[in-house]
């Protein structure tokens, strides 16, 4: 996983992205490149300019590098600096295996676009980097395994992410579906590449990628692909916005993902584990006191279950004899969820930062199942582990940390300090078999109204669609409803009575429509 269960190949693609910034003080005059490069066979890399010689190098794995006064015209490789015959694949070009790119004006390159001074732009706009396609599974589930830090998605949220004050970061890289917006103080990929021995994303990633629109003022560590944009910070030079914006609609199916993670949700809860994953172990929960849960593992080899009816403020939990297990699974029941005033405790011992040892073993085992909870809260409590969450409508993150991976869904919504910290699950969980469990029958009805029949231009309408559970007896789970407004009106807003609306590609969110339920929609 990063949530995405797949074999670490042996040798990965030599692979380099470029971007380049118009230095002036003319149009036309030369440009100045920004290189990274991952995988070169001998651990270092150069910048060749074909009939000229080598620009750079050698360079590391992963390094950011910036040169200046690059003529325009000129044909350039990236290259291993032990062997200049192994050339990286540029992964933001289209046709990813050329082995060099041009630049503006030549005619034929892929770009063409006047230069501005002091103006930034990808040498193919067209394309985008990353290695994700709609046709991976999800279209951005997949990550390399090989090391605890990698480059894996550190959150995913299939709804809208705000912060409205306050610090913090995401470590990793975060996919939003819907609207990302924040301010200063926020980070994503710690921000600064000079820092290198933090938990940072790889520079050559895309590590924010917002399927809407994009108003952030923030720091970013690598690329930044978006649908649209309100605010972004200027591109000046590597240490002021570290990477590359990307004005290109992700190419993610956000259906299939979110579906992905249901999937894996409800095949490990409790009604469908057994089945999912035979021969996982169960642990002993005991209630000391309201406020106290131990976890006993047992000193039980491969995957230990755990089972909880809620999660509710003040509580603590302490983990015990878990050393032998190679995943550990907290099923977590109810419709609320919420982490207050408390800790989690290894062998009687608060895990505290720094995260190594035992402790980084521990946490990248652990995930936290929440199979239920429409409505997840989090106040000043460090969470050890990754979450998975994928059926809420409501998240409120107002201070405190997640030390793994958090998958959520519906409105996401962050005050005060609060840091997801970029530790992956790499629990074992290769005995289990995620299938879509057997769905009831659900009958479901959608009607839309008008409030003006007959409409002249200028007038202000309102279109009112009604989503009906016409089952007497089965809920509706994950339920969407896909409502785009006719060619010739323009959108003002939507008011829907749960869930979410997306106005860009016109999807309503609804969730969980209960037995002889009924929802409704305003688009004005």
């Amino acid at each position: 996983m990063a949530f995405a269960f797949i074999p670490v190949m042996a040798f990965a693609q030599f692979e380099a992205q470029m971007a380049q910034f118009c230095e002036g003080p003319l149009e036309g005059d030369a440009t100045g490149i920004l290189v990274v490069a991952e995988n070169a066979p001998s651990g270092e890399w150069e910048v060749f300019r074909v009939g000229v010689g080598v620009l750079g190098g050698p360079f590391e794995n992963g390094e950011y590098v910036q040169f200046s006064e690059v003529p325009l015209g000129s044909f350039l490789q990236v290259r291993d600096a032990a062997n200049d015959l192994d050339l990286a694949v540029f992964t933001n070009l289209p046709t990813p295996d050329n082995t060099f790119i041009t630049q503006f004006p030549v005619t034929g390159a892929c770009q063409e676009r006047e230069c501005d001074v002091n103006d930034l732009f990808d040498l193919v706009e067209q394309g985008f980097a990353g290695g994700f396609t709609s046709t991976n599974s999800g279209g951005i589930l997949f990550g390399d395994l090989s090391l605890p830090h990698n480059a894996s998605f550190n959150a995913l949220i299939f709804g809208n992410f705000t912060n409205t004050g306050g610090g913090g970061s995401i470590q990793g890289r975060i996919a939003v579906e819907g609207n990302f917006n924040s301010g200063s103080g926020f980070t994503i990929g710690e921000g600064n590449p000079s820092i290198t021995n933090s938990l940072n994303s790889k520079m050559a990633s895309d590590n924010l990628i917002v399927g809407g629109n994009l108003d952030f003022s923030g720091g970013v560590r690598g690329n930044v692909l978006y649908n649209t944009e309100t605010n972004l910070p200027g591109f000046i030079s590597v240490g002021s916005a570290s990477g590359i914006y990307r004005n290109i609609s992700p190419d993610v199916d956000w259906i299939a993902a979110r579906n992905y993670f249901e999937t894996i949700s409800t095949s490990l809860a409790p009604s469908h584990i057994d089945n999912s994953c035979v021969g996982a172990n169960t642990g002993v929960v005991t209630i000391i006191d309201a406020n106290n849960i131990e976890l006993d593992a047992d000193n039980q080899s491969g995957i230990v279950v755990f089972e909880l009816n809620s999660v509710s403020a003040a509580q603590s939990f302490n983990f015990i004899n878990t050393s032998s297990a190679v995943a550990i699974i907290v099923n977590v029941g109810g419709g609320t969820a919420a982490f207050t005033g408390g800790s989690i405790a290894l062998d009687g011992v608060t895990i505290s930062s720094p995260y190594t040892g035992i402790n980084q073993d521990f946490i990248e085992k652990m995930l936290w199942n929440f199979y239920e909870a429409t409505t997840f809260n989090l106040n000043g409590y460090a969470i050890m582990g990754s979450v998975l969450a994928p059926f809420t409508t409501d998240v409120e993150f107002i201070g405190g940390d997640i030390v793994g991976q958090g998958i959520f869904s519906g409105d996401v919504t962050k005050s005060g300090g609060f840091d997801i910290l970029n530790f992956c699950f790499n629990g074992d969980l290769d005995i289990c078999e995620f299938e879509e469990p057997d769905l009831p029958e659900v009958d479901l009805a959608v009607s839309k109204t008008i409030d003006i029949s007959e409409p002249f231009e200028g007038d202000t309408i309102v279109f009112t669609v009604t989503a009906q559970n016409l089952s007497d007896e089965e809920d509706a789970v994950g339920v969407q409803v896909l409502d785009q407004l006719p060619s010739g009106y323009i959108f003002i807003s939507a008011t829907p009575s749960v869930g979410n609306y997306d106005e860009i590609s016109g999807i309503w969110d609804i969730g969980l429509l209960e037995a002889e339920g009924e929802a409704t929609l305003e688009i004005e």
